[in-house]
């Protein structure tokens, strides 16, 4: 079994990828172990994937060679963070303010892992 480790600067490790057939992850403080696809769902028919972090509901949408995040709870989406890929292979990160003071920051750098993984994560 393969695993991805993220660490924070401390030399901690904040979250943890099991790249088993059906996929675990859990982040430090946020989410226990669970299966990917539990937690990062992809609802039928739809282009988008929602998780719930802290009790609260966001949404990943395709963008052209982005993918963004945001926040739903309201009746106006917040865009909290979108993940950028390339032409030359390289991927940025870019999170708000708001996204880090709701306490993203680590949630965002695994779902970019994950959903830049090339992995299926529905089943």
């Amino acid at each position: 079994m393969t695993h991805t480790f993220f660490y924070d600067r401390n030399g901690e490790s904040f979250a943890t990828i099991e790249w088993t057939p059906l996929p675990y992850v859990s982040i430090r403080g946020i989410l226990s172990k669970q299966r990917i696809s539990e937690w990062l769902k992809l609802p039928l028919h739809e282009r988008h994937m929602t998780m719930e972090v802290y009790g609260v509901v966001y949404t990943w949408v395709p963008s052209g060679t982005s993918i963004r995040l945001f926040a739903t709870h309201s009746t106006t989406p917040q865009l909290l963070a979108f993940i950028d890929q390339e032409s030359d292979g390289g991927v940025n990160l870019m999170i708000t303010e708001d996204g880090v003071n709701a306490n993203l920051l680590e949630v965002c750098i695994v779902v970019t892992v994950l959903l830049l993984s090339g992995r299926d994560f529905a089943t």
